[in-house]
C-alpha cells in the first residue's frame, strides 16, 4: 500500500528470521545517507525527519543520540533527557563516561539513534540473528566505531513500555543466557583495544559488569528447575567479571 504511493518505499518479503534479520535486511537496500529503526508498535513525533535533518545537515555526525518519551498503559509517560553539553562536540572517551556512569536510562535500544549509513556499511555492523536482546550486541559497537556524536534535543521517538507479550518484561532464561554471551563478547572485543577506544571502552565494560549482576540476581530470583541451572551455570563461568563492576549485593550471593 505504502510502496504504491510512494517510490521511496522498499517492501521486502521473506522468512519470518526474527528482528535481527529484517533490520539486517533493511540495511542491505538501504539507500539513504542515515539509518533509523523502529519497532512496529511504536510511533515517531511527526517532526521526527525533519529535526534529524536539521542536525545533519549543519553537524553530519557519525550518530545522533534521540531523546525518548516512554508511553505506559495507564496513558503516562516518562522521558530522561540527554545532555547536549555533556556529548556534542565530545571525545568518544567523554560520552562513553556520561552515558555509563551517569545517564539515568539506558542507550541500548537501536530505534533511539541516527547513524550514517556508510559507517554501519564501512564497518560491516550488522545484527546478529538468533538472539534476544539484539540491541546490546550491536549498539557498542556502533559507539566504539563512531568518531562523532550529537544529540537531537527535541523528543523524536515515542516507546510503548511494558507492553504485554513484550520479550523485554518476560522472565525469559535464553534472554539472560545471550545477554551473558554478549558481554562476555564485549569485555573480549574491548580487551583487544587500544588508546583513546580503549579509554571508552573501559566505561562500557564496567557498566556491563553491573549489568551482569543484575543477570546474576535475577538468576537467584526469577527461575527455577533446569532454566535456573543453564543460567547459573554460564553466570559461575563469568564470575570474574564481578571483580570489574561494583554491585555489592550481587558479589555477597
Amino acid at each position: 500500500q505504502y510502496a504504491q504511493k510512494d517510490a521511496r518505499v522498499q517492501v521486502i518479503h521473506q522468512k519470518n528470521g526474527g528482528l535481527s534479520a529484517a533490520r539486517n535486511a533493511g540495511l542491505d537496500v538501504a539507500e539513504g545517507h542515515y539509518t533509523l529503526f523502529a519497532d512496529a508498535d511504536d510511533w515517531l513525533e511527526g517532526n521526527a525527519l525533519e529535526n534529524m535533518a536539521g542536525i545533519i545537515e549543519i553537524y553530519t555526525p557519525d550518530y545522533i543520540f534521540g531523546n525518548v518519551i516512554y508511553e505506559y498503559p495507564d496513558s503516562s509517560t516518562t522521558s530522561a533527557q540527554i545532555s547536549e553539553e555533556r556529548v556534542n562536540g565530545r571525545t568518544r572517551e567523554e560520552v562513553f563516561q556520561y552515558f555509563f556512569t551517569e545517564y539515568p536510562d539506558g542507550i541500548w535500544a537501536a530505534w533511539r539513534n541516527c547513524v550514517r549509513t556508510g559507517l554501519l556499511l564501512d564497518h560491516n555492523l550488522r545484527f546478529q540473528p538468533g538472539i534476544l536482546c539484539e540491541d546490546a550486541e550491536f549498539t557498542p559497537r556502533v559507539l566504539l566505531a563512531a568518531e562523532s556524536f550529537v544529540v537531537c534535543r527535541e523528543p523524536f521517538y515515542h516507546y510503548r513500555r511494558l507492553r504485554v507479550g513484550s520479550i523485554m518484561h518476560e522472565d525469559n532464561p535464553k534472554r539472560e543466557l545471550d545477554l551473558l554471551a554478549t558481554i562476555s563478547q564485549h569485555f573480549r572485543m574491548v580487551e583487544g583495544l587500544e588508546g583513546e577506544k580503549r579509554k571508552a571502552g573501559n566505561y562500557l565494560t564496567a557498566y556491563l559488569a553491573n549489568y551482569y549482576a543484575k543477570v546474576l540476581l535475577n538468576s537467584e530470583h526469577f527461575y527455577r528447575g533446569e532454566d535456573r541451572r543453564q543460567v547459573r551455570q554460564a553466570v559461575k563461568e563469568q564470575r570474574y567479571l564481578l571483580d570489574k563492576g561494583t554491585d555489592r549485593k550481587a558479589r555477597a550471593i
